[in-house]
């Protein structure tokens, strides 16, 4: 009990926007590094009716075997899934909590274990919960935090993403010709619409130069299309062109939840083409022209290979640059590509951070190591839009020019 009750605290301090003071002493860097939550499991919330909420979770075995060192049945044994849900005002009054061994999963599957939780919520109330796999000893910890709100009819909570068979789809977004239906919890609706827009977003302007972003005050999209439910769930949807689809109830209302899609790979970096693209923040706008003007595969070579350096450092360079692409996407997709991103882009250029402080609607980064990196220090501030809430923007400064300048300068240079 009191090793639970201690854990809850913890975490509370972690993510409580009240307790500022106690974010000097949290690093939360490591989430940013091969053991962040969402290479373990994935969880999202179904509120089902008035009186309950649904939390559904996927615990992925084969990485937290890669993780833990363990044997995909050693980890079974020795990992449990650990919830606290709490007041949304009072996010140290625990309503509700539970622990579960991964090895009790109902599920015969091999690779991933699933369960099914309720958690008791009222109509119009609003709920922290706190969920983590964890080993028994405590030792080893991959956390998550889900604000639940209930009472708003828009609420994407209120809906669930189904694949064509009718299993959940983890995901906010689609690949090439995935349909889904949608499945709401109010038998009351039966219609909703879809609008979309254009993916017309550009890679992220370098942290030294000040810019205001118009990317989403120029959106606009045509005729919004409706859809219907039948008990409770549309047909299959296709979405046929990249972009943004929003759904939303009202007509001219259009606050609600975001499907995505990208290129088919997505967050997989897997043509020349798209090693091309991601290469903008390593070169002047002049020479970035001239790379975008030859053969992808040719330009890519070029880049990454040549003569003062080695074989095997270009290689090794390449690698661990396309990784960081890879991993921008997966951590901060926002309603662009997460490489393209703010927070996307400083990843990529200086790798994860030494020390990250998470508040409610900010974020700090923190390096200190390496002597280009020396007191570093980056801010990013949550922007509201309606598409979603995963969308930090950098607070630029001037004084990130020397080191921007040097780091990048290594990518093209180091031998």
């Amino acid at each position: 009990m009191y090793k639970k009750l201690f854990f809850l605290l913890i975490v509370v301090g972690l993510f409580s926007s009240c307790a500022t003071h106690k974010y000097a002493q949290i690093n939360h860097a490591r989430f940013y590094q091969q053991d962040y939550p969402g290479s373990v499991f994935k969880s999202l919330v179904f509120n089902a009716n008035d009186s309950i909420s649904e939390l559904f979770v996927r615990v992925d075995l084969k990485a937290l075997s890669v993780l833990s060192g363990l044997s995909k049945e050693e980890a079974l044994e020795r990992y449990v899934f650990d919830y606290n849900l709490v007041d949304g005002a009072k996010e140290k009054e625990v309503l509700q909590a539970g622990r579960l061994n991964l090895k009790d999963s109902p599920d015969s599957s091999q690779d991933f274990k699933f369960f099914k939780i309720k958690l008791r919520t009222q109509v119009s109330g609003q709920y922290v919960l706190f969920s983590s796999i964890e080993d028994k000893s405590s030792t080893q910890l991959f956390t998550s935090r889900t604000a639940i709100v209930k009472g708003q009819a828009n609420s994407a909570q209120n809906f669930m993403l189904l694949n064509e068979d009718g299993s959940i789809h983890w995901e906010n977004f689609v690949r090439g010709d995935e349909k889904l239906r949608v499945q709401v919890n109010n038998p009351d609706i039966k219609a909703m619409y879809i609008s979309w827009y254009a993916p017309k977003f550009s890679p992220a302007i370098v942290p030294f130069a000040p810019v205001k972003t118009k990317e989403l005050k120029s959106l606009e999209s045509g005729e919004p299309f409706k859809i219907d439910f039948i008990d409770g769930k549309t047909a299959p949807l296709a979405f046929k062109d990249l972009g943004i689809y929003l759904f939303h109830l009202n007509k001219d209302d259009k606050q609600g939840f975001s499907v995505f899609k990208f290129f088919r790979e997505f967050p997989y970096v897997a043509t020349d083409a798209q090693r091309l693209f991601t290469l903008r923040y390593l070169n002047p706008q002049w020479e970035f022209d001239e790379l975008m003007a030859m053969d992808p595969e040719k330009a890519v070579h070029e880049f990454w290979y040549f003569k003062s350096r080695k074989p095997e450092r270009s290689e090794d360079m390449m690698r661990t640059y396309y990784n960081r692409v890879q991993r921008a996407n997966e951590l901060f997709t926002s309603y662009k590509e997460g490489w393209k991103t703010d927070r996307g882009m400083i990843f990529m250029v200086y790798g994860p951070p030494d020390k990250v402080f998470k508040y409610q609607d900010r974020e700090v980064w923190e390096y200190g190591y390496d002597a280009f990196y020396s007191g570093l220090r980056f801010d990013f501030r949550r922007e509201e839009n309606r598409f979603t809430k995963n969308d930090f923007r950098l607070y630029r400064q001037a004084h990130f020019e020397s080191s921007w300048m040097g780091v990048v300068n290594n990518w093209r240079t180091d031998i």
